[in-house]
C-alpha cells in the first residue's frame, strides 16, 4: 500500500490483514465473486504506525 506522497523523502505506510474470499466453481474455472478485506492494523506496534 502507497501514500501516493511524492516528497523527496517519501513515506511508507504499512497494513496488515488479510482477504475473506468466496468463490464459484464452474466445469474447469474458479471465479472470485466476493472479497472482504479485513484489516488488522493491531498487528503494528502502535509506536511506530498510527492505527488505521
Amino acid at each position: 500500500m502507497g501514500t501516493g506522497n511524492t516528497a523527496p523523502d517519501p513515506t511508507d505506510l504499512f497494513a496488515s490483514g488479510r482477504y475473506l474470499d468466496l468463490y464459484q466453481i464452474r466445469e474447469e474455472h474458479a471465479l472470485l465473486r466476493e472479497r472482504v478485506v479485513v484489516c488488522d492494523s493491531s498487528r503494528i506496534d502502535t509506536l511506530l504506525a498510527v492505527p488505521l
